[in-house]
């Protein structure tokens, strides 16, 4: 495929041209055959079971958004299966999409003025603090994430945060 920003050949299946960092072509992206929803719900359920999480949730990179494609749990004003939230890195998944790296913050609340603003006021609204975000990676790619999430300063432990990195393989 061709970047329309700077005219340059790209990877197949690339979510941004790695020459200008423009948004490429939904239709040139993997997308999830249909009837794999019980599976995402499935993985997301356990993956907060075993690492001990209030909430997780998939996350896939559509254009310039991340749509949440499952959830288990809720929180008070989180965003609805189906709903999206901007793809930048100055969110936990954003920035686990983005960076293709696992990222763990022991406490949302201490960084989010000056690392993860746009998460300033979701992380008042409903307290979060402890946050495991990894990507989902496809021949190299990172087409989203899955996070889980916990009301309590209470990091999560290296078996945890490679237990996640699994369930990213499978998902």
């Amino acid at each position: 495929m061709i970047c329309s920003g700077c005219r340059q050949k790209t990877p197949v299946g690339a979510i941004f041209c790695p020459t200008c960092g423009a948004s490429l072509s939904a239709s040139t992206r993997p997308r999830r055959p249909a009837g794999v929803q019980p599976i995402l719900n499935s993985i997301a359920k356990t993956a907060a079971r075993l690492c001990d999480a209030h909430y997780a949730q998939i996350l896939l990179v559509d254009d310039a958004q991340l749509r949440i494609v499952a959830k288990h749990s809720s929180m008070p004003r989180s965003t609805p299966v189906g709903g999206t939230l901007p793809l930048t890195r100055e969110s936990v998944a954003g920035r686990a999409v983005l960076d293709r790296r696992t990222i763990h913050l022991r406490d949302l609340k201490t960084v989010v003025a000056n690392q993860y603003t746009a998460m300033a006021s979701h992380q008042r609204a409903t307290g979060v603090r402890t946050v495991l975000s990894t990507p989902l990676l496809h021949e190299g790619l990172s087409v989203g994430a899955i996070t889980i999430l916990r009301r309590t300063v209470r990091p999560f432990t290296p078996n945890q945060i490679s237990l996640l990195r699994t369930f990213a393989d499978q998902a």
